[in-house]
């Protein structure tokens, strides 16, 4: 994979590598290629401007320069001033909410392009909804099942425990689905810590 030869730092522009040179340039989103126009440049960088009226973020962003492949840093565009405002998401429904007869799977990830959850051997595709939330729906009994989560962000893919889960296994290797419910049923939680002895 290439590295990075530009950063995405507006809805409508990014800079490049100054000592990019090419003739022919698209900003692409997804398969789509769109134009983009030169703005200014610095001793660093020089600035483009281009004209996409889909939401950005979503999909795999890269520049086309002559026909071959860059790719551009997509995180800068959270230092926009209206980032929070498009994205910022408040709602108490994150994590793996489990029912006996389905979980739904649900995580703010506005970066990312794609998302799977990793059960077991089963791979579950993710929905894009607004501000960012990616979500699932699995409809088994899925009670203290361990997943992953795949995603595709800037160009890359990555597995990761989920930042909103309720529980994990040991090391935190996976989070973990768990029937809130049950934890009523505890009638005495010091009963359930480890009978561990002092060091003599």
């Amino acid at each position: 994979m290439n590295k990075y030869v530009g950063r995405l730092i507006s809805w409508n522009s990014f800079c490049l590598d100054k000592n990019i040179l090419f003739s022919e340039g698209y900003i692409c989103f997804d398969n789509e290629q769109i134009s983009f126009s030169f703005l200014n440049s610095n001793d660093i960088f020089s600035f483009y401007e281009f004209d996409y009226d889909k939401e950005v973020l979503g999909h795999d962003i890269y520049l086309l320069l002559d026909n071959k492949r860059f790719e551009i840093d997509i995180n800068f565009i959270c230092l926009d001033k209206t980032f929070d405002d498009l994205y910022f998401y408040n709602e108490n429904d994150l994590g793996a909410i489990y029912k006996k007869e389905y979980t739904t799977f649900k995580i703010w990830l506005p970066l990312a392009s794609k998302i799977n959850v990793l059960i077991d051997d089963n791979r579950y595709e993710m929905k894009r909804l607004d501000k960012g939330v990616f979500s699932c729906v699995v409809s088994k009994d899925l009670d203290g099942a361990s997943y992953l989560y795949e995603v595709f962000i800037n160009n890359k893919i990555i597995t990761i425990t989920d930042p909103y889960g309720f529980s994990a296994i040991s090391n935190h290797k996976k989070s973990a689905v768990v029937d809130l419910s049950k934890l009523n049923e505890i009638d005495d939680y010091d009963s359930l810590l480890p009978n561990i002895k002092p060091i003599e």
